[in-house]
């Protein structure tokens, strides 16, 4: 059973955004996967930590091109509350690079865990809550979908499927 699933209810209007979505949710899935392995693991081998780091990379880079394209979709729309909205992308980019490199440096062995957490509780509310405020503003909108396509296929495209 995966750690964290999409549902229906989490779509925003725009397909591609949704994709984005998707394709977050299955970085934390693989990464959720990656450590259940490594504590299964009494001995780790040499490419456990090389894994997660690549994971890390992938789910901060995907981060970035997501909230890049969600914030040019709201700004085309015109979203009053688009800076607050950045803000709270800005933050948590910053609190996932934080728990990360404290995980990767070895400072604390529960920071893989409570990276999972965050990302996961954070990311559901953010959709949940957060991103169905613009919704009204994107959805069926022909300008917000044309921006979105401006940043190329959803992310979920380029995740490799379990």
């Amino acid at each position: 059973m995966a750690f964290f699933t999409w549902s229906q209810d989490m779509s925003v209007g725009v397909d591609l955004i949704d994709s984005d979505h998707q394709a977050l949710i299955a970085l934390i899935n693989e990464l959720h996967d990656a450590l259940e392995d490594a504590r299964e693991d009494a001995v780790a081998d040499d490419n456990s930590p090389a894994l997660r780091h690549d994971i890390f990379d992938r789910l901060l880079d995907y981060i970035e091109l997501h909230f890049v394209r969600e914030e040019a979709v709201m700004k085309v729309c015109d979203y009053p509350d688009f800076r607050k909205h950045q803000v709270e992308h800005e933050r948590f980019t910053h609190q996932t690079r934080y728990i990360r490199d404290r995980y990767m440096r070895g400072e604390e062995t529960e920071a893989a865990e409570k990276l999972l957490v965050f990302l996961k509780n954070w990311l559901r509310h953010h959709i949940l809550v957060e991103d169905m405020a613009y919704r009204s503003l994107v959805e069926g909108n022909e300008e917000a979908i044309d921006m979105a396509d401006n940043f190329g296929p959803g992310l979920n495209e380029s995740v490799p499927k379990s």
